[in-house]
């Protein structure tokens, strides 16, 4: 089995030359020097002052008004700035203190960060969900076909409901989509009905590899076939921002808690159940969330009083 030294080695190659990239795209090719990373330590909380805040940023980067009203660190991220000065300081509140963060620091967190997982991801979560698929088939001998499977469904669900939320991705996703769109549609649409969506591919998939049939895969494939066109109908009747959204977050929900565990489970499964590969799992749980948000967000608009209309055309996304 792969140690921890082999997960240090195989991240450095996959992140070495992506950041070596990005650092000779900047410097060499754009000219334009290192992002500068400043972290303030605001002085200490006076008595009687309010809670502590997140201090907001310009769209430079730099800090809009000095964070006097806690003790949290605050890093803020200057993007202009051509020189390693300092930035001024004079409206930072008395007392505050300032350090210079090199990049390569963030950049050899993020390697260590990726080394650390790959090494849980083999030793943990790959394990438990291989684990898991080989036992769940063990319903059926203590409870019968009916009552196992059904529990082995239910079990599935709730499994696909609670990796998504867990899913990093869809939370960076859902705050940025939050800030981008604004009010355009309710994010709860993304917040709880992704998660559905991608617990009940997941279920789909599991229904196939237990049914017994003699391809599941071609189950799969025919599920995916009815999916697709129904989520581009929806297109057409959706907001156009929820639209954009709800086809993103098919990305962000197979990610890095999602995907192990769902392969994992999957091959397990198929193992026990005597059935070829385990694998489609993945294409329904991508698909499933795309229809889950387009039809929760369409009945959420027609709720709030929005009527039902085709809209004759996508918007345009780029003008000329």
């Amino acid at each position: 089995s792969e140690t921890l030294a082999d997960s240090f080695i195989s991240s450095a190659r996959s992140i070495g030359p992506l950041i070596t990239f990005l650092v000779l795209l900047v410097r060499i090719w754009l000219n334009k020097p290192l992002p500068i990373i400043w972290a303030s330590a605001p002085p200490p909380l006076k008595e009687g002052a309010g809670a502590v805040e997140l201090t907001p940023l310009t769209e430079n980067g730099s800090s809009s008004r000095p964070n006097t009203t806690g003790k949290r660190a605050h890093v803020d991220v200057d993007l202009d700035t051509a020189s390693d000065e300092a930035e001024d300081d004079t409206a930072l509140p008395e007392g505050t203190t300032r350090q210079r963060i090199p990049t390569f620091v963030f950049c050899s967190l993020c390697y260590v960060g990726l080394a650390l997982y790959n090494f849980g991801l083999i030793h943990g979560l790959d394990h438990i969900g291989g684990s898991v698929g080989q036992a769940l088939p063990h319903a059926f001998h203590l409870y019968g076909r009916e009552a196992g499977g059904a529990i082995v469904l239910a079990f599935t669900l709730i499994l696909g409901v609670g990796a998504t939320i867990a899913e990093p991705g869809l939370t960076t996703f859902v705050y940025q989509v939050e800030r981008l769109a604004g009010n355009s549609f309710k994010m709860v649409v993304l917040r709880l009905w992704v998660p559905v969506g991608v617990a009940l591919g997941v279920t789909l998939g599991v229904f196939a590899i237990i049914s017994r049939l003699e391809n599941p895969m071609l189950l799969i494939i025919q599920l995916l076939v009815v999916l697709y066109p129904i989520a581009c109908i929806l297109d057409m009747y959706a907001q156009s921002s929820l639209v954009a959204a709800a086809w993103d977050s098919a990305g962000v929900t197979t990610g890095e808690v999602t995907v192990p565990l769902v392969l994992s489970l999957g091959a397990g499964l198929a193992r026990q159940s005597g059935v070829p590969g385990g694998f489609g799992l993945l294409g329904l749980a991508s698909v499933c969330p795309i229809v889950a948000a387009l039809v929760a967000g369409i009945v959420l608009a027609v709720r709030g009083g929005d009527s039902l209309r085709r809209r004759d055309s996508l918007p345009r996304l780029v003008s000329f």
